[in-house]
């Protein structure tokens, strides 16, 4: 075998060595990226179940009562409602004292001694929580005023109100962005107005727990 082909043999296994070698280089450097990858995107899972498990967790102590007062001394009456078409068919509340504690709660149809309470309840606190005002509180208005209530459709629209609601913001939204770390994480068990009721409680002490013990909550 002459020189020359000796030559070419060995730069054509040197050509092709190279090839392999840049070849597996490549490779190696592909897995290393897929398995970064893969690390990656078992972290996020993580993560998210982690997340998961927390939001289950705070949603299943927010929904429920608080405990009980030991003053029984009213400071704030929160409420919510339920209205179908024109007609108010579900209405609760509750009121706690200046630590947040449970005074009283109700829950159903109101009929008017419920109406007569309420307007009792509304004057003696430091304001009268909910999300959306104008609504709620010209719905409850209206069923007084069908009762022939005129008196105390007044003295109710005379109550100092307190609204949580921030522009279109939903009530799922604020409980997201408030507790849940996420305003769209999803929310369900608030289509009756005892849970809302309970979820305004929540915002209300999360928004204003600095000033929970003073008139104002500005």
């Amino acid at each position: 075998m002459s020189v020359l082909s000796i030559a070419f043999i060995l730069t054509f296994i040197t050509i092709m060595l190279m090839a392999f070698f840049s070849h597996t280089k490549d490779k190696a450097k592909e897995l290393s990226s897929q398995a970064e990858q893969q690390s990656t995107l078992n972290d996020l899972e993580r993560e998210l179940r982690a997340k998961h498990t927390r939001q289950e967790k705070t949603l299943e102590e927010i929904s429920l009562y608080p405990e009980d007062s030991k003053s029984g001394e009213p400071a704030w009456l929160f409420l919510d409602s339920t209205v179908s078409g024109s007609i108010l068919v579900e209405m609760a509340w509750m009121t706690t004292d200046a630590s947040g504690h449970l005074v009283e709660n109700w829950h159903g149809l109101p009929k008017i001694d419920d109406f007569e309470e309420l307007t009792v309840l509304a004057a003696k606190v430091k304001g009268v929580v909910m999300f959306g005002v104008a609504e709620q509180r010209a719905a409850i208005a209206a069923e007084m005023r069908k009762a022939n209530r005129d008196d105390i459709a007044n003295s109710w629209l005379q109550t100092k109100t307190i609204d949580i609601c921030r522009g279109k913001e939903k009530l799922e939204n604020l409980l997201g962005r408030l507790y849940l770390e996420d305003e769209n994480a999803p929310v369900g068990g608030l289509d009756n107005a005892e849970a809302r009721t309970l979820i305004i409680y929540r915002c209300f002490l999360k928004m204003y727990h600095r000033d929970a013990n003073s008139d104002s909550v500005s």
